[in-house]
């Protein structure tokens, strides 16, 4: 027998050392560079990030200014409606008002009796105000809505006139001095006389013939 306890004794294994040497270092060198690589492509994209960020609020806060900007113009804007809706229906209602009273005034019948000639003039030049007519052409074309009877007669046969061109009436003035004319006593006895003149020519003519 040998002199063997028959157990066999541990064999003791020599950890590896880590590589030693030039080729250790420059292996080393290289995962430090690669690192530092990665770690500035992460530097790069978080200041990229951050860069968008900030013009992200930039923008809304851009934004946030020209909407506050808009409330504020919108605002002013609705104001100044209210305020001219409120002016053109107080305006409108005095307007309505006066134009009512103004359908309501009397026509003019053809009395030869000043005062009434003039009253009827003057609420019918009130109704024109009212209104907003200022050209004589609609003035004209509105007056005979008020008149009646012999003054409607009358502004007939001037229309019939003026269309044959032996008449002229195209100004309201013209219109309310022809209306006197025709109508005011005074006025109105002559035109009488005259015409009675000319009947009476007419038929001397038509007996000597």
């Amino acid at each position: 027998m040998s002199g063997s306890t028959g157990m066999e004794q541990p064999t003791i294994t020599s950890l590896q050392a880590p590589p030693t040497g030039k080729k250790g270092r420059e292996k080393s060198r290289d995962v430090i560079t690669a690192l530092e690589k990665r770690l500035a492509h992460l530097e790069g994209i978080v200041s990229e990030q951050r860069d968008r960020s900030d013009d992200l609020d930039a923008c809304l806060t851009e934004l946030e200014s020209k909407g506050d900007e808009k409330v504020d113009k919108l605002e002013e804007e609705l104001a100044l409606c209210k305020t001219t809706l409120v002016s053109e229906v107080g305006t409108s209602g005095v307007a309505h008002g006066l134009r009512v009273n103004a359908l309501r005034s009397k026509t003019y019948s053809g009395a030869q009796n000043a005062r009434e000639i003039d009253n009827f003039l003057w609420n019918v030049e009130r109704y024109f105000e009212a209104v907003g007519i200022t050209e004589d052409s609609i003035k004209l074309r509105t007056v005979p809505l008020y008149l009646s009877d012999v003054a409607i007669v009358w502004w007939r046969r001037r229309n019939e006139d003026i269309k044959k061109g032996t008449c002229t009436i195209s100004r309201w003035e013209e219109f309310t001095k022809e209306l006197k004319r025709q109508f005011y006593p005074e006025n109105a006895e002559s035109e009488a006389r005259a015409k009675l003149r000319r009947l009476q020519h007419k038929e001397g003519a038509i007996r000597s013939m």
